[in-house]
């Protein structure tokens, strides 16, 4: 895919964008409540809702035992998410899944297994899940997970600075993964997603990451801290409730 507008640059860091923020509770967990008691949509649409939601799945592995042949399984997977017969039974031609996310040293075989497919390589990066090694290093990863052919690039934050309220250091570290990932010699810039909502943040300073992210121009994805935990929360209450940026 071919770059076709300018990227957002960004701004710089505003405060009041979340500083002054407030929020009614109370009227919110009603609201959220609201939305899981609520009836469905059946049949057909149901049909229909479920191969969106495939559609905006980053299929993952980020395993310590990763290997070659196991990602190729799972781009095999993503290639074709839904039984065939399935597709012919709803009449639906070709559906894959959003992309393939895989740890940085993983993705050339991802990148050839899903060769011709149209369907984007993502990599975690910045020292992921903790997001506590050094800087540069971190930087230096986003490099090599773009080399090496990743479209877009997963970031972890340094979970103190929001601890501390260290907004300014945030927005710092954050434009400097930005500039990192543009300042690589691959034609199309990847997209670049930071994950916000670890249990010991809160959704206030969830929310605050949430609103300095989008003056970067950064999308969000509210699971990145969680990666590879057994508790993560499943695809569709995702795409229900939470800031997931669907691709």
């Amino acid at each position: 895919m071919s770059q076709t507008h300018e990227r957002n640059p960004g701004c710089a860091l505003r405060r009041e964008w979340f500083e002054d923020v407030q929020i009614n509770r109370t009227a919110a967990e009603r609201r959220a409540a609201a939305i899981t008691s609520g009836r469905t949509v059946k049949k057909n649409y149901q049909a229909a809702w479920l191969l969106r939601a495939v559609q905006c799945i980053d299929l993952t592995t980020l395993a310590g035992d990763d290997t070659p042949g196991r990602v190729r399984r799972l781009c095999a997977k993503a290639r074709q998410p839904v039984r065939p017969d399935l597709m012919q039974a709803m009449g639906v031609d070709a559906v894959t899944t959003g992309a393939v996310c895989v740890y940085p040293t993983m993705v050339p075989h991802a990148v050839r297994a899903l060769e011709g497919s149209g369907i984007p390589v993502a990599s975690v990066a910045t020292g992921f899940p903790s997001g506590l090694t050094p800087l540069p290093q971190r930087l230096a990863e986003i490099r090599y997970a773009v080399e090496q052919g990743a479209r877009e690039i997963d970031i972890v934050i340094t979970r103190e600075h929001v601890l501390l309220g260290n907004w300014q250091a945030l927005h710092d570290e954050v434009c400097a993964h930005v500039a990192r990932r543009l300042h690589t010699q691959r034609r199309v810039c990847p997209a670049l997603r930071i994950g916000v909502h670890d249990r010991g943040l809160g959704r206030l300073a969830g929310d605050r990451c949430v609103r300095l992210a989008y003056q970067r121009g950064l999308g969000i994805s509210d699971n990145g801290a969680r990666a590879g935990q057994e508790e993560r929360v499943s695809e569709p209450q995702r795409l229900n409730g939470g800031y997931g940026l669907l691709h």
